[in-house]
Parts: structure tokens; sequence; C-alpha cells
């Protein structure tokens, strides 16, 4: 087997992409014709398609002459264009892509955000979808200039009235994030790893689809702890267990980032001193994916630098040292509960 990533290229070079593409789009046509005389039924399939195909080939045929030979509907049929083959030969691309859309084919935007063309694209061409980079999504949970392209694409497609896709989703911490956020589908191995036709129709019979959004937890009260010391984060967890919080607790910043994007959380109590990333650190990154969170850091050690610009700059609303004041700890989280709720 040759992954894609090795051989699209050298079709592009050669020029026999023009002829494969011809070839895939009448093999996706006679595949959908397949599932629809099946116990399958009607399934939509997307197919990559390249510049030169609109330049050299007879794109608008093709898809005329499968969609007739397997009689089926042309809304089941996507093509997937890259931004940079968007803009090649633009006049005749969109000639092509509007008479796909008038015998009712979908077009989408494949890796969105990685070319260099313009945003008036978007109102220039019959666009149905949107897909995210998965450059983007990888660390969407944790990254925050990530996260704001990923929200800026989701927001800006639904202005415009498009469906949006995230690529490569690979966690429940991803999809949840995504789901959160409204994203409309997804696609990436936290569904499935690529099939074959014959496989793809066993899961599609066995009617397969995602685990069902978990309870965030956003009707209850809930407080995240976060220290590498299993003895404090232990002890922390029953000194608040009787004031009826839902707690969560996490070793470390990467496990907290998970439990953030999986649940509602309104406080968060955190370690300054822990591996790969300190508490100020998380914070600060937290304080840009939810700014709504109360942020609080617990620390045993003084460094008050830190701190201090922390506090200062935002990232953190309050600064507590080990061994802490049981009362007076729990009574400033209640405090930050309140708070929280007041700025909705």
């Amino acid at each position: 087997m040759v992954a894609p990533k090795d051989f699209i290229s050298v079709l592009e070079d050669t020029g026999m992409i023009v002829q494969v593409g011809s070839w895939v789009v009448a093999q996706a046509c006679k595949q959908i014709g397949v599932w629809l005389q099946s116990a399958v039924g009607p399934i939509q399939v997307s197919v990559n398609v390249s510049g030169r195909q609109f330049v050299e080939g007879d794109l608008d045929g093709n898809i005329i002459a499968g969609l007739a030979m397997h009689a089926i509907p042309a809304d089941l049929l996507e093509l997937e264009l890259t931004e940079t083959s968007l803009m090649a030969q633009t006049e005749r691309t969109i000639e092509i892509l509007q008479s796909v859309k008038q015998h009712g084919g979908q077009v989408s935007i494949d890796d969105f955000g990685t070319g260099y063309s313009s945003l008036a694209y978007l109102r220039r061409f019959p666009i149905d979808k949107l897909k995210i980079d998965m450059g983007f999504i990888r660390d969407v949970t944790t990254n925050p200039d990530d996260a704001a392209i990923v929200l800026a694409i989701i927001n800006l497609a639904h202005s415009l009235k498009l469906d949006v896709i995230a690529e490569g989703v690979e966690t429940a911490a991803q999809l949840n994030y995504l789901r959160r956020h409204h994203c409309d589908q997804i696609q990436g191995y936290y569904f499935s790893a690529p099939l074959t036709a014959e496989q793809a129709t066993e899961v599609l019979l066995q009617d397969t689809a995602l685990p069902p959004a978990q309870d965030s937890g956003q009707s209850r009260k809930t407080l995240l702890i976060i220290d590498d010391d299993p003895v404090i984060l232990e002890a922390l967890a029953i000194l608040f267990s009787c004031d009826g919080y839902r707690i969560l607790c996490a070793p470390s910043g990467a496990d907290g980032f998970d439990l953030l994007a999986l649940n509602e959380v309104q406080v968060i109590l955190c370690d300054q001193r822990m591996p790969a990333m300190s508490g100020t650190d998380f914070l600060d990154k937290v304080k840009q994916l939810y700014p709504k969170t109360f942020r609080i850091v617990l620390s045993g050690h003084t460094d008050l630098e830190s701190i201090m610009e922390a506090v200062n700059g935002g990232a953190v609303f309050r600064f507590y040292t080990k061994p802490w004041d049981n009362k007076l700890l729990r009574d400033n989280v209640r405090d930050a509960f309140r708070q929280f709720a007041a700025i909705g």
C-alpha cells in the first residue's frame, strides 16, 4: 500500500491525476449505486478533485455520466476541493461547479484555512461545506490559537449558512469540544480508520454511530482540582466533598485540558509546581480557552514573581499557600462559585 501523500503529488506532476480522477468519480458513483440498491440505502460519498481536472479533464461530463449510469441522486455525490485548486482557472472552475450544483451535487472546501486564496471566493463559488484542516484540530483543546481559529471558522461558516466538518478528530475531548461549539460533522480515527467498501458496508449495516454526548454537568457546580501529588489530590477531594460539588481530579495540566473539554467546569483549583507545565502557565491558557472559569492557584512554594504576573495578567483570580486553612479555602471556593454565577 502507498499512502495518498506519497502518490498524489506524482499524479499531479505527471498529469495522470486527470485520468485517475475520472476513474475515482466513476467508482464513487458505482459504489453509491450499490449501496442505494442494498439494505444500506442512500449514503453521501465525497470525492477529492484536483485543479487539473477542471482545466484538462471533463469533470462535469464525468459526473453527469456517472450519475446517469448508476441512476443515483446527484446530492449523494460531493466534490471536495482545496482552496488552491479552487483558484486555478477560476472562471472555468465556477462554470463547472455551477453545473454540478444545477444537477444537485454538493461542494465542500477541504483543508480550509491552509490555502492562500482570498475569503472572497466564499461569495463567488457555490459552496456547501467547509472542512477544518486537521492541523487546527490536533491541539484544539490545549492551544488557544488553534481554538480561536476553529471557532472563527465555525462562526464564519454558519453566518454564511454553510456546514462545518472537522478533520482529524481522534479523541473524546476533541469531539466534545467541537460538539459544544456546534460543529456539524466530524471525520477522523475517533470514529474509524479508513475502510474498504466491504468493511464500510458492514459498519453502515450495523448502524454504527458516535457515542452520545456525555453529561457535561452543566446543571451542577463542578470543581476541577489539579495536583501531581496523589495524596494532596485526595485530601482536597475529601475536603470539598461535603459541599455538594461535582469534583473532577487530574494529576497534570494535560489531563486537566481533557476534563475541561469533556465537562462544564466553573472553578479550577490548581497546584503551581507540576511537571511539564506550571499551574500559572496552565491557567493562562485556560483563561483564553474558557474565560469565564474561576481560576485559583494553590502552592507550597514561594514563587511570587510568576504568581504576581499571573494575577496581574488576569490568569489567576486567587492564590493560596500550602498548607491551607480548610475553612478559609472552602469559603473562598464557595465565593468563587457565587462570582461565576453572578457573571453568568
